[in-house]
């Protein structure tokens, strides 16, 4: 499994990511609102991220930390990446 290949793919769907290149991935989502909205979404979907809010990152760089193992599957992986890029057009991330 490649993580920069995971990475990338939610790079290249217009996520901001900090050009990341390691197992955990940050995707900046800014709003602490939407922030938590979509981590709810995600973890409904038995998708399970960590959400950062200030003081930990400053203001307005609200994100969600994706933690990729060697335990995920391709199709693990992919499920993330079309659960990202649909509840990121919902949100006006992408």
């Amino acid at each position: 499994l490649s993580l920069v290949g995971s990475e990338m793919c939610i790079r290249d769907r217009g996520f901001n990511t900090l050009n990341s290149m390691t197992p955990i991935i940050p995707v900046i989502v800014g709003d602490e609102y939407i922030l938590t909205q979509i981590t709810k979404e995600l973890y409904d979907r038995n998708i399970f991220t960590n959400a950062i809010f200030p003081p930990v990152v400053p203001p307005n760089m609200c994100r969600i930390r994706i933690g990729v193992m060697s335990s995920h599957t391709f199709e693990d992986c992919d499920r993330l990446i079309n659960a990202f890029h649909e509840i990121g057009k919902k949100y006006g991330l992408i």
